[in-house]
């Protein structure tokens, strides 16, 4: 696997654009992303894009959009090993995501392996590679 670049564009915006997936779809919003020196988007999945961003030097917030039929088991084998990935491959020691109130969400970032930390009414923050 391999940072996306420009040339992965068309992959991107395919799953970006399905009319189930949430997330941004514009060419002026991914171009500067996959421009950007602290940003990776992976596609573990040819269903599946996977965006992290530097939150500090040693911390990225992620992001996982899927299609309808990348859903469940293959969306959690290809966060896992985006996840492995990010963690060798990058200065990133910890990959962190936030769930507000959506409980399927939860779920599944409990089924990929990341820690669930509650900070607040409806808020958890989940965590990769977990405390031990």
């Amino acid at each position: 696997m391999k940072k996306c670049t420009i040339k992965d564009l068309p992959k991107i915006l395919e799953v970006m654009k399905h009319p189930d997936v949430q997330g941004p779809a514009s060419i002026s919003f991914w171009i500067p992303i996959l421009e950007a020196p602290l940003t990776y988007v992976l596609m573990p999945d040819p269903d599946v894009v996977f965006m992290v961003f530097a939150a500090t030097e040693e911390v990225a917030s992620g992001h996982v959009y899927a299609k309808p039929c990348a859903r469940g088991k293959r969306a959690i084998k290809a966060e896992r090993v985006g996840l492995k990935w990010l963690i060798a491959n990058t200065p990133f020691k910890k990959i962190v995501g936030f769930v507000y109130n959506k409980p399927h969400i939860e779920r599944f970032h409990s089924m990929v392996g990341m820690q669930k930390i509650d900070i607040g009414d409806n808020i958890k923050m989940f965590i990769y590679p977990p405390k031990e």
